[in-house]
């Protein structure tokens, strides 16, 4: 279980079966949602903006930065 605080600083790229993409800042969700909110549910309730089917999407947790920082996260004590 993936929660919304655990990755605030990240992006859900969500795709539509009709082709339909969009990338959405957590931090934007975390506006409206609790950080407890599980990614999962928020892909389930989300609703294509171009066709309106809802709870279709496929998901990715994305990076969305420099690549330092991305290898600075990635660091791991030896």
């Amino acid at each position: 279980m993936t929660t919304l605080a655990s990755i605030r600083t990240n992006h859900l790229s969500l795709e539509c079966p009709c082709g339909h993409q969009e990338l959405i800042p957590v931090s934007y969700l975390l506006e409206t949602l609790d950080g407890q909110t599980d990614v999962t549910t928020v892909v389930k309730n989300a609703r294509c903006s171009l066709c309106k089917s809802k709870g279709l999407a496929t998901f990715r947790i994305v990076f969305v930065g420099g690549s330092f920082v991305a290898m600075e996260g990635a660091r791991q004590k030896g």
